[in-house]
């Protein structure tokens, strides 16, 4: 379902989702409570399992406040599920990893914060400053750039690949996020980050 079709208004978010919860287990649970027009189940693209959270629009914007008082509190596999609305208080509610982060590899050990703000701030407008971190159990460092929107950290990303920082020539990519258990398997970047995001825009809410 394209951006496009989805009224945010009829829309509520489903999260801690087991792993063996599936797409027809959750229509044919929240069907009892209203009429659905769509299900939005992100999935890995490689492993093609879901990363522990859903979208459900109804057909009336009505039924969202029902579906939400009635499923609160339901278990699905022992675990309780999370639903809020879609809009400015559930995005501020939630504890998503909601950003354009950069995942910049390859750095020149003499590269500072400082350096990497001067280049990439010339794109866009940080949600924080660039981070510096050490990569585990080997040499050499990488950076996380956290832009406040997607336009700027593309534009960014698309610039940036394979140019020089000093002696080295870097690689960028969207950075990993966390998933609900508290490991990184999917990326930043994604069609439904991208829609949270700019739901939080257009409700005013400021990251």
């Amino acid at each position: 379902m394209s951006k496009r079709e989805r009224n945010q208004e009829c829309t509520i978010y489903i999260g801690n989702l087991d792993a063996n919860v599936t797409e027809s287990l959750l229509y044919e649970l929240f069907v009892q409570v209203a009429p659905i027009a769509a299900i939005h189940f992100p999935k890995d693209r490689i492993l093609k399992t879901h990363q522990g959270y859903g979208f459900i629009e109804f057909e009336s914007s009505r039924d969202v406040e029902y579906a939400e008082k009635v499923m609160q509190g339901i278990k699905l596999f022992n675990k309780i599920l999370k639903i809020n609305k879609v809009g400015a208080a559930s995005v501020k509610n939630r504890d998503l990893e909601i950003g354009a982060t950069l995942f910049v590899n390859n750095l020149d050990d003499l590269v500072d914060e400082n350096l990497l703000s001067t280049i990439f701030q010339q794109f866009g407008p940080f949600h924080r400053k660039p981070e510096i971190k050490k990569k585990a159990n080997s040499e050499g460092s990488y950076a996380l750039i956290h832009y406040k929107n997607f336009n700027d950290s593309d534009k960014a990303l698309a610039k940036m690949q394979n140019q020089f920082i000093l002696d080295k020539k870097i690689s960028i990519d969207y950075a990993l996020k966390k998933n609900s258990k508290g490991s990184k398997t999917t990326k930043h970047g994604d069609e439904t980050e991208r829609l949270l995001l700019e739901k939080a825009k257009q409700n005013n809410y400021q990251l």
